[in-house]
């Protein structure tokens, strides 16, 4: 049977989040698993790392591991880099972050998957949307074949890949977002195949709280670079970019603070906010791809 590690970073997650996301990868059917937790943020509430602590000490198969200082989810994930290579067991890592839910049959689906698609090297899944409560508010439907060219509809805590393409690509390099949208570019430019499995396996937990105006600005702005780069086949050779502050990033604050107030007024002066038309250009692109 294959061994399975799954890497699941926490952060500032809720403590009954946490609870239910372990506990729906220590339920998985059929699976030979270990589950490492890196605990990204050393003022992280104390109840969380008594749980966390509890649950590696009763569970053979459950390893902690704390960093002395916030050093974002690349960098954690990537601490499973000398875990796997030390252990030399595993034949797959998956993802899962700490706030989802996976179904029980979800490594199994993705291993059987696999097992049928031989040339396949990493597979995510379709999700059920659920509130902060674990209520289904709707789904997160992606294709099965991936189209990387101007985005991606692999859904990143859902992945399942073989161990040697985790190492190949020396795990995630040190982009603060969308890493895992460069990972699967630097895959697909090295020759490793991407597919979904056409079932929804996992739980994925949208937040109330919509992310801070800066942080989406800054997540378009890498996606673009990284996209484009991809496309002009130089990915490889650039390093992550150091964005600086353009009237364009003005124009989108204030197009974001007047859609807060009025999403139809805020829908109408996007007309002039570059990179809200440039993100319509992604979205276009995807459905003329029929991706």
């Amino acid at each position: 049977m294959q061994n399975v590690l799954v890497i699941m970073s926490v952060y500032n997650e809720e403590l009954d989040e946490i609870m239910q996301a372990i506990q729906s990868i220590l339920n998985q059917k059929s699976i030979n698993l270990d589950l490492l937790v890196v605990v990204d943020n050393p003022d992280i509430d104390c109840r969380v790392l008594q749980f966390i602590a509890k649950v590696e000490a009763e569970t053979e198969n459950c390893f902690v591991k704390r960093n002395p200082r916030n050093i974002g989810i690349a960098e954690s994930l990537n601490r499973a880099i000398p875990f796997v290579r030390s252990r030399a067991i595993y034949s797959h890592i998956a993802r899962m972050d700490a706030d989802d839910i996976s179904k029980e049959n979800r490594l199994q689906k993705q291993l059987q998957y696999m097992s049928e698609h031989p040339a396949i090297d990493l597979v995510g899944c379709s999700a059920t949307l659920i509130d902060e409560s674990g209520s289904q508010i709707g789904s997160y439907d992606v294709p099965e074949v991936v189209d990387i060219s101007y985005g991606t509809l692999c859904i990143h805590p859902t992945w399942l890949m073989k161990v040697e393409m985790f190492i190949a690509l020396d795990g995630y390099r040190p982009y603060s977002c969308s890493q895992d949208y460069d990972f699967l570019c630097r895959a697909v430019i090295s020759g490793f195949k991407i597919r979904n499995v056409p079932e929804k396996l996992f739980n994925y937990r949208i937040r109330d709280k919509s992310i801070g105006n800066r942080k989406k600005l800054e997540q378009r702005r890498v996606k673009f670079f990284i996209s484009r780069s991809f496309r002009r086949g130089d990915l490889l050779q650039r390093s992550v970019p150091e964005l600086s502050t353009n009237i364009w990033c003005k124009c989108f604050d204030k197009v974001e603070a007047i859609k807060s107030n009025s999403k139809f007024l805020g829908r109408i002066v996007s007309v002039v906010s570059y990179y809200h038309w440039v993100s319509l250009y992604y979205v276009a692109m995807r459905k003329l791809t029929n991706y």
